[in-house]
């Protein structure tokens, strides 16, 4: 890019959009809009066919929310979105927002500013880049686009002023509303490389958000379940424009716990006057941050670099302001991270100096192919007005921005504001009022093969604090005790842990359990009655769900007497709010459920028994396998419409459907030891899977089906069939990666755990649960489940913390540590059992 006149630098996010603007020898500020730094990304439709932005779009959505789209940035995969009755590309909504910074950067550079430099994911493909261009396009005469984590390093070698000599490795932790990015960079003579890369397209601060909604809703449901649930499943427009308010202020109220200690918060529609606290919120909050600190790890590990190797672990993003964060970071790589005063500023100031080419033309899309790489969605507890869009992950594509040699060196800045470098310790100061020890890294050792590939002697930078104390947080265990920066190793074991069984509260009766994708709720389902619970806790939520003591006749006129409708299994939504069921008797009743209040919301079906049920991640279709048939129907959850079927390839009965975690791809049993993957939308098949071996002998109707799973990242399938043996897909290319090992008998069930560590799988006839390390994929240990003979387990599933495994078992949860089943394989030489 030529540097003369002035040009503008825009990080384009999720919530919020920041720009910064730029020109030789002048000071380099960032754009302020209605007197912030942080322009809001949403948009507005307008009855005169015009797009607002900003507080503008977020005043006029109190009005109108179905005109609104708060974050059009995660909708980029999607071509085009419908606002009120209008349908709008997805690039005009983008270029709306540029066009408002354009309109800012005019008025403050005294002149047009033809220039802008535009951030992205390093992940993004060229469909999403492609898009992005386009709209910048409409807007700025000369755009071009650089990785955010190289805008990002840029910032601190310039703008920050800190000193990174050529060879000088960093990591960027970059946390936003919706996605993150972990990213290890090195230090080149004319810019930066990318090593490594990896993010999250389901996780940010939008997702915490939802974690707190969701522990506000376990105390106003029981309340008043019809009021919570106006508040979450707004149907008016009072009811959403209440919804839309309730939301922005529980954000409002979680980012003041990054400066208070508690918090209070207005709920409408119940008059009541919620209490949060910092110790609540980081309970809430770990299993979330924990995951971006598990892809940091990994991030790191593949770059081939120990963490004493690193000049500086910068974060980036307004979610990283979170000090639970730094002390998770801290803990798991013993490094403090740094933390600028502004993070969100980042990526935008560091923009403006990051060597470009002239100008980036990209070449014209392709179509988007049926099936597209999946990602892991966003927690659903969002109202419509939140949508929880996430769009396919793109392979990661280490990208760095070549430096043009006819790109002078990038100007010297004055700084955006005073620059306060803050490292991020694990514990509690030594001192009360003393800030906390700066501590250097120490050298990487001698053995790294990165240091003996580019012959580096890392360092940390020391930082300045300018008079700033850290605040620190260590974070409550889930029994609420102080935890210290390392857990404690379980004592070694010679025999296989045993189970912790819960049991149903006396006077519940069921014949099964199902628990909720959360793992925060069960269900307990008998002939004619279903009760809810919390879990573990097992305190009743709601109402009963009943079906009525009438009796029918079954549809087509069924030989023998009239029967009882009555209940046979069930499957809840991703937040535990609605219940599916289907009907085992005469009737096959496919019907859905309201939990607070025990409302039936609709019957859907009545085609015949229904052998698997399942909502998708993204809460947005739900699919149900039609019993002694060779198909499955599927419906939009909003309206409960339907909008087709799948079809196996084989005349045997599909068992197993699980849809991707940002619900766009969908993998069902096909039969014969196959798995069909279909694209969600369209539900045409683009592959199969032949996951298991499967005798020619066998009648159709004795097959079990192929258990499936999608890894938390989406990336990868995990397939078990009636062989035993449990194989890793790659879910993009439909190629099989790994054999990890055999059952005695068939498997029955696969579960992720999610932070992507553990792989669990169980078998009904081997009546074990074998763990896999994903990291290594290789056999951690088995363990045993129990029960009366007969009774099959179902719903295997780890907690949201990764830390223990559960399965159903008759009316009864069998759970385990996961680290005392590691500590146990530990214990035992060779592995005990394996496969």
């Amino acid at each position: 890019m030529v540097v003369d006149g002035v040009w503008v630098g825009v990080d384009f996010g999720t919530l919020n959009t920041a720009a910064v603007l730029a020109g030789p020898g002048a000071r380099t500020r960032p754009l302020l809009f209605d007197g912030s730094p942080l322009l809001p990304s949403a948009v507005f439709a307008d009855s005169d066919g015009g797009l607002l932005t900003g507080q503008d779009a977020l005043r006029s959505a109190r009005i109108h929310p179905e005109r609104f789209e708060p974050a059009p940035k995660r909708c980029i995969d999607h071509g085009t979105v419908l606002l009120g009755g209008r349908t709008v590309p997805v690039a005009d909504l983008i270029a709306a927002v540029l066009r408002r910074v354009a309109v800012e950067a005019d008025m403050v550079a005294g002149q047009r500013v033809r220039r802008a430099v535009l951030t992205h994911p390093v992940s993004w493909g060229q469909q999403r880049r492609q898009t992005l261009l386009a709209a910048a396009t409409a807007v700025f005469a000369e755009p071009a686009l650089v990785t955010e984590p190289v805008a990002a390093a840029n910032y601190f070698l310039t703008i920050a002023g800190r000193r990174l000599p050529a060879g000088s490795i960093a990591m960027v932790y970059d946390l936003g509303a919706g996605t993150f990015d972990a990213t290890v960079v090195r230090r080149t003579a004319d810019g930066f490389e990318v090593l490594s890369s990896g993010g999250l397209d389901d996780v940010g601060g939008l997702d915490i958000d939802a974690a707190l909604m969701t522990s506000l809703g376990e105390v106003y449901r029981a309340r008043d379940g019809a009021a919570w649930s106006r508040l979450l499943q707004p149907t008016t427009a009072a009811d959403r424009r209440a919804s839309w308010m309730f939301w922005d202020d529980v954000r409002g109220g979680k980012e003041m716990l990054s400066r208070t200690s508690s918090v209070t918060l207005h709920v409408p529609f119940l008059d009541g006057e919620a209490l949060l606290g910092r110790e609540q919120l980081d309970r809430l909050a770990e299993p979330i941050l924990g995951r971006t600190v598990s892809v940091a790890a990994r991030v790191l590990a593949a770059a081939e670099v120990a963490p004493a190797e690193l000049a500086g672990v910068f974060l980036v993003g307004g979610a990283s302001r979170m000090p639970l964060v730094g002390t998770l970071l801290h803990r798991r790589l013993g490094l403090p991270p740094v933390l600028f005063e502004q993070p969100e500023l980042v990526v935008a100031g560091g923009s403006v100096h990051a060597p470009l080419p002239a100008r980036i033309d990209l070449p014209a899309p392709e179509p988007v192919p049926t099936l597209e790489p999946s990602a892991e969605s966003r927690s659903t507890s969002a109202p419509a007005s939140h949508p929880a869009e996430s769009g396919p992950t793109s392979a990661p594509e280490p990208e760095s921005v070549p430096s043009d040699p006819a790109t002078p060196t990038p100007v010297v800045a004055v700084p955006l504001e005073p620059v306060l470098a803050i490292p991020v310790t694990a514990g509690p100061p030594s001192d009360a009022g003393a800030a906390p020890e700066v501590r250097p890294a120490t050298p990487g050792t001698p053995g790294s093969r990165r240091r003996r590939r580019y012959g580096l002697a890392a360092g940390v930078v020391v930082l300045t604090l300018l008079g700033y104390t850290v605040w620190n947080i260590v974070p409550l265990d889930g029994a609420g005790r102080s935890g210290g920066a390392a857990t404690t190793t379980p004592t070694r074991s010679a025999s296989p842990p045993q189970p912790t069984v819960l049991e149903l509260p006396t006077g519940t009766a069921a014949h099964t359990v199902v628990l909720s994708p959360d793992g925060r709720r069960l269900a307990a389902i008998d002939q004619y009655t279903i009760r809810t619970f919390t879990f573990p806790e097992l305190a009743p939520i709601g109402r009963p769900l009943q079906v009525g003591s009438e009796t029918h006749t079954a549809p087509g006129g069924a030989a023998g007497p009239d029967a009882r409708e009555d209940f046979a299994a069930a499957a809840f939504n991703p937040d535990g709010r609605t219940l599916a069921t289907h009907d085992s008797g005469a009737f096959g009743y496919i019907q859905v459920w309201d939990v607070a209040s025990g409302r039936r919301i609709k019957r859907i079906s009545d085609t015949g028994q229904a052998s698997c049920l399942a909502f998708s991640p993204r809460n947005d279709r739900f699919i149900a396998c039609l019993g002694s048939n060779d198909s499955a129907l599927v419906w939009a959850v909003s309206g409960w419409r339907p909008l087709g079927a799948v079809r196996s390839d084989h005349t045997g009965v599909m068992r197993h459907a699980v849809f991707s975690p940002n619900g766009r791809l969908l993998a069902t049993d096909g039969g014969a030891g196959n798995v069909l993957l279909w694209d969600a939308r369209t539900l045409r098949q683009p592959g199969k899977l032949a996951a298991s071996e499967f005798p020619a002998t066998m009648d159709v109707a004795a097959d079990p089906g192929v258990a499936i799973a999608f890894s938390p990242d989406g990336r990868t399938l995990a397939t078990g069939g009636m062989d035993g043996t449990v194989r890793l897909w790659n879910a993009d290319t439909r190629h099989q990666i790994a054999v990890l090992g055999r059952h005695a008998g068939g498997v029955f069930s696969l579960a992720f755990a999610p932070d992507g560590t553990t792989l669990a799988s169980s078998s009904g006839q081997e009546r074990t649960i074998r763990l896999w390390d994903m990291t290594t994929r290789r056999h951690i240990a088995p363990v045993p489940w129990g029960g009366p003979s007969g009774v099959k387990g179902a719903g295997l599933s780890f907690s949201p913390d990764s830390r223990t495994i559960a399965l159903c078992v008759g009316d009864t949860v069998q759970r385990w540590e996961v680290a005392s089943v590691r500590a146990y394989a530990a214990s035992a030489s060779p592995d005990p059992d394996g496969p």
